[in-house]
């Protein structure tokens, strides 16, 4: 389920979600990874929203598992509010602790 706040269509509303992920060991510590999922809306056949992003990751100490880590995600949203845009970019990097 999803429900938005601020906006106009803000009740909860039930989705399914299909998706695939991976990641690929480019070198020693290098890796990239990436995903994409799909929301259809299951109350209005036709609308979903759509998530897919691709990242790099560089191990910088392995006994702890920490990882530089960059990347890009967009978010398509087929239904919005009037004055807004269909789809989010975003850019990212951190820090990232596996355990």
């Amino acid at each position: 389920a999803v429900k938005e706040f601020g906006s106009d269509n803000d009740d909860v509303r039930p989705e399914a979600l299909f998706g695939v992920e991976g990641k690929w060991d480019i070198a020693e510590k290098h890796s990239l990874t990436f995903s994409s999922t799909v929301y259809p809306d299951l109350n209005e056949i036709g609308e979903f929203r759509w998530v897919s992003s691709v990242g790099w990751s560089y191990l910088l100490d392995e006994k702890n598992k920490l990882s530089l880590t960059a990347g890009v995600q967009d978010e398509y949203q087929s239904k919005v509010d009037e004055g807004r845009k269909n789809n989010d970019l975003r850019a990212f990097v951190g820090m990232q602790l596996d355990f």
